[in-house]
C-alpha cells in the first residue's frame, strides 16, 4: 500500500560539484588563471569583456572546442 516509501531515492551532487568548481581552480591555461578570478569577475563591464573574451577563446581553439563537446551542458 505504502510502496513509495521504500523506493530509493535520487541523490543529486549538482550543488556541491558546482560549488567545488567556484572555488578551484581547474584551468592549467595562464590566461585562464590570471583573468578568470573571483576578483575580476565582480559583475562589472570590464568582467563581462572578460566572459566574451573566454566564450571566444573556448569557441577557436582545439582544447575549448573539446570542453564545450563535454561539458555541453553546463
Amino acid at each position: 500500500m505504502f510502496g513509495f516509501f521504500t523506493k530509493n531515492k535520487l541523490v543529486k551532487d549538482d550543488l556541491r560539484g558546482i560549488a567545488t568548481l567556484m572555488y578551484e581552480d581547474v584551468s592549467s591555461n595562464p590566461w585562464d588563471q590570471e583573468n578568470l578570478t573571483k576578483r575580476k569577475l565582480d559583475f562589472t563591464v570590464e568582467s563581462v569583456r572578460t566572459i566574451d573574451l573566454y566564450s571566444q577563446r573556448l569557441m577557436t581553439t582545439e582544447d575549448g572546442l573539446k570542453l564545450m563537446n563535454q561539458y555541453f551542458d553546463n
